[in-house]
């Protein structure tokens, strides 16, 4: 990663042969290759999570890729927005779809529910949980509705149980 970017998070794409790293310090989503007979990763390419506003005053927070694979989410913190990219499964370049409003202040983590339908946004400033409408090909809108809750820092969903 480039010196100062501030590496934070990264999800794998459902291949299993990309990465996508976010990094806090710079404002950035950084593409990489997984080479698991070697464990390692190579850097294919950078996208900016601001889309060409000034990144000063943003942290990022969290990443998350669609089931679907895609399509990757990254929180700004300071902009309180919600950067999404469609992902291309082959090369992992990375095109800007939207940027949207977190629904709350300081996004501090995201989570897709299990079915892909929902994204999650736990907005640590604001005392909510933000529930956004996803889709398999559609990147998330506005939210559906909130969860109040006192500083939410992460989502986790529970296991589906066998049989259930």
């Amino acid at each position: 990663m480039a010196k100062g970017s501030g590496p934070r998070h990264f999800t794998f794409h459902p291949n299993g042969r990309l990465a996508f790293v976010i990094c806090e310090l710079n404002s950035t989503i950084v593409s990489v290759r997984f080479d698991a007979d070697r464990g390692s990763f190579s850097p294919l390419g950078t996208v900016s999570t601001t889309f060409g506003r000034d990144p000063a005053d943003n942290h990022c927070s969290d990443i998350q890729i669609h089931p679907s694979g895609m399509f990757v989410c990254g929180a700004n913190r300071g902009q309180d927005t919600i950067a999404t990219f469609s992902v291309d499964p082959d090369n992992g370049d990375l095109s800007p779809l939207q940027q949207i409003s977190c629904g709350g202040a300081t996004p501090r983590h995201l989570a897709f529910d299990p079915t892909g339908n929902f994204l999650l946004v736990a907005n640590q400033n604001s005392d909510k949980i933000s529930v956004f409408h996803a889709a398999p090909s559609k990147s998330p809108q506005s939210p559906a509705h909130d969860i109040h809750i006192g500083s939410p820092m992460c989502v986790k969903f529970l296991p589906q149980a066998r049989g259930a």
